[in-house]
């Protein structure tokens, strides 16, 4: 068996390290700014679901409100549009929304409080 050796002098081993060196050194900024476009394009998602989220639940509480007194048909399809839009938004929804509009009163209050602050402990805070 014969073994075959190169024989690289010292010049053409630099001008290979310094063609390594240049080509990290322009590929490492385009690395870097990839990776930080995916990070922050990640983070942007999560405060926009967030912001959905603080949504949904302000525009519950608005049409639950209205319904304490008088309750309309398309007040009714409003409510239901709002409530169905919490289960896209939060992992437990209380119970007591799908019978909310049975109540009057107090009742009425106090359960849209305690289904408010059951929604609220799911919103990430600030």
């Amino acid at each position: 068996m014969e073994v075959i050796i190169l024989k690289i002098n010292l010049e053409t081993l630099s001008y290979i390290f310094a063609i390594a060196i240049a080509l990290a050194a322009m590929a490492s900024p385009i690395v870097t700014a990839i990776i930080n476009n995916i990070y922050q394009t990640k983070r942007e998602n999560i405060i926009n679901y967030e912001l959905a989220k603080r949504k949904a639940l302000e525009n519950y509480v608005e049409v639950a409100s209205k319904c304490s007194d008088t309750i309309s048909i398309g007040l009714k399809d409003n409510y239901i549009k709002s409530a169905n839009t919490l289960y896209i938004y939060f992992s437990n929804v209380p119970s007591e929304i799908d019978y909310l509009l049975d109540m009057k009163g107090n009742d009425f209050n106090e359960i849209l409080t305690r289904i408010v602050q059951d929604l609220s402990e799911q919103i990430a805070k600030k």
